[in-house]
């Protein structure tokens, strides 16, 4: 439609004297008539995209089904993308699990594990480390 519009300008901007001439004996300038016309016609095609572009909107923004149905196919994809996070997300939860419990075991089995500091605090995560050695070894042992 733009490119007929634009093909319509350019026919336009073509002055023809004879015509200018049967429209009246007057003195003028040559090319009034076209002049006029163009003018004329570039309005109408300004008006028509203008009323055409609130055609589209009008349609777009009216189409209360298609509205709804896209805002039903987004919240399902979201919903199912939410899915798929959760799914990962606990994959990961397991992995860091089996993660930390065989970093636990070869911790509590190392020789070179370092010595806790003697305070009251210490003392106490002392005795719970041995006792996690020992329920571990007993887990193993069973």
């Amino acid at each position: 439609m733009v490119d007929s519009f634009s093909k319509c300008v350019a026919a336009s901007a073509t002055i023809d004297e004879e015509s200018d001439n049967s429209f009246s004996k007057d003195k003028k300038v040559p090319g009034d008539m076209i002049e006029v016309w163009a003018e004329k016609l570039l309005y109408s095609g300004y008006t028509s995209l203008h009323l055409l572009s609130q055609l589209k909107r009008g349609a777009l923004l009216g189409d209360f089904n298609a509205l709804v149905n896209n805002v039903r196919s987004v919240k399902v994809s979201l919903s199912r993308d939410a899915e798929n996070v959760n799914e990962q997300l606990g994959l990961m939860k397991l992995e860091i699990q089996e993660l930390l419990g065989a970093l636990e075991e070869s911790y509590y089995s190392s020789q070179h594990r370092g010595q806790l500091r003697d305070t009251q605090a210490s003392s106490e995560i002392k005795e719970l480390c041995q006792l996690a050695l020992e329920s571990k070894m007993s887990k193993s042992s069973q």
